[in-house]
């Protein structure tokens, strides 16, 4: 049986700082892959920033956060990382609107 290296990357977001946020998240996944992960967790919110509070009710953050996160994705297959699982925490919406947490999964 193989064994799965799994990374558990700490960074320290900045609230609202979607683009800063984003290089850190490159950042640790680069190191992470570097040491041989091949899944990479970061923390809760960790490319929006926490607590965001108030950010989180506003439509054009939650847009602004779930574009950040699909241009993530494909800056991290740019780097060329797209084989590493990334889990990455953001902002996301409930069925009604309402802000929540999302562990969102990116690979490929």
């Amino acid at each position: 049986m193989s064994a799965l290296r799994i990374a558990l990357a700490q960074t320290n977001s900045c609230v609202g700082d979607l683009a800063g946020n984003s290089r850190l998240v490159r950042r640790a996944v680069d190191e992470a892959a570097g040491a041989g992960a091949e899944v990479v967790v970061l923390p809760e919110m960790a490319l929006t920033g926490y607590p965001i509070e108030d950010l989180a009710l506003r439509g054009s953050f939650q847009q602004a956060a779930d574009d950040r996160l699909a241009r993530l994705a494909a800056e991290l297959a740019d780097d060329g990382h797209g084989d590493v699982t990334v889990v990455v925490g953001t902002l996301g919406a409930a069925e009604d609107s309402r802000p929540t947490n999302l562990a969102a999964v990116l690979h490929d």
